[in-house]
């Protein structure tokens, strides 16, 4: 048997020990399981008690960096790896969404509980796409994306139109900053322009989660902003910057040089905005899974009962529900 409970943290009660999965309010469990070091799965690890946490190398690297500090308690594991607590079986595989990042598969007494974290079923230039635990009992599955109007086009379509528009506009003399997640689609764009137009300038939380990517997976070409402020307001630089820091940057520039510099966001959540929005272009890059990829895995992995969590949960749970026939219930919806 099992319990779930959601209530700003996952929380799994199963063979007597209670397991906690991601949390924004800290750690309060027997052991806890960390899919990957974006803020918002990882932020309670400042209020974190006595508990076990086990994380992914790359993930132990970020987190530490970010905060500053280490915990005891604190142990790796590798996709495709295994750890043993006392009943419990935990497996590690590759969740395909950024550096780091992972899925659980927790097995005890026959019961197998999959846990995906935020995961992405096609896999990037940088990363293979999500392992598909099958035969489960229990899937808890993210749900970001979990409406049929999220449905994203093919990576190598969105990479051809990014290259495109950045080339033209270095072309005509134009600073070009494009904005993302420091951690995920950095590394993803990095790799791309590296290959297309060689050292890319970053900003220095992507230049600090770059190194680490560059000591779990292979070097990348960068320089930190600091070394060409110069340029970079002369024209003609790629930039890659995080989201919040793009029209501030793009404003700078074009505040010295008027028309020198554009700006563009990569997100999934650019089909809201029909490619352009508060005067930034717009591309449906996502580290996420769109609703066609939640939906294949759910199939694949034939589970008998699902958990909907994070995002459009209660939409994909119906869905699921009557399309699938498929028992399945939102968590936090």
């Amino acid at each position: 048997m099992y319990r779930l409970e959601y209530s700003g943290k996952l929380l799994l009660e199963l063979s007597g020990k209670r397991i906690i999965f991601d949390s924004m309010h800290g750690f309060s469990g027997d052991l806890v399981l960390i899919s990957h070091a974006h803020s918002d799965h990882v932020k309670g690890i400042n209020g974190s008690d006595n508990s076990v946490v086990l994380l992914s190398p790359p993930t132990m690297d970020i987190v530490f960096q970010r905060i500053r500090k280490t915990y005891q308690g604190v142990s790796t594991i590798r996709p495709n790896d295994f750890r043993s607590y006392d009943d419990i079986i935990i497996e590690a595989y590759n969740a395909g969404h950024v550096l780091g990042s992972l899925e659980f598969l927790l097995e005890s007494y026959n019961l197998r509980i999959g846990y995906t974290g935020d995961f992405n079923i096609y896999g990037s230039i940088v990363d293979d796409p999500a392992y598909i635990m099958r035969d489960l009992d229990v899937l808890i599955i993210e749900s970001t994306y979990g409406r049929p109007d999220y449905i994203f086009p093919p990576r190598s379509f969105i990479y051809e139109k990014i290259l495109s528009w950045v080339a033209a506009n270095i072309k005509d003399g134009r600073t070009v900053v494009i904005g993302v997640y420091p951690l995920g689609k950095a590394q993803e764009l990095t790799y791309l322009f590296n290959k297309e137009f060689g050292k890319v300038v970053v900003t220095e939380r992507i230049y600090n989660i770059n190194k680490v990517f560059d000591k779990h997976k292979f070097k990348l070409d960068y320089e930190s902003i600091e070394h060409r402020i110069k340029s970079v307001f002369d024209g003609g630089e790629l930039v890659i910057a995080a989201t919040s820091e793009v029209s501030k940057i793009v404003g700078m520039i074009n505040s010295k040089n008027i028309g020198k510099a554009v700006g563009s966001i990569c997100t999934g959540w650019s089909l809201n905005y029909h490619n352009s929005h508060n005067g930034l272009q717009y591309f449906p890059l996502s580290s996420h899974s769109d609703f066609k990829g939640l939906l294949k895995y759910v199939e694949e992995s034939r589970p008998k009962m699902v958990y909907t969590l994070y995002g459009f949960s209660s939409e994909l749970a119906g869905y699921i529900n009557k399309k699938l026939n498929i028992k399945a219930r939102s968590l936090d919806g």
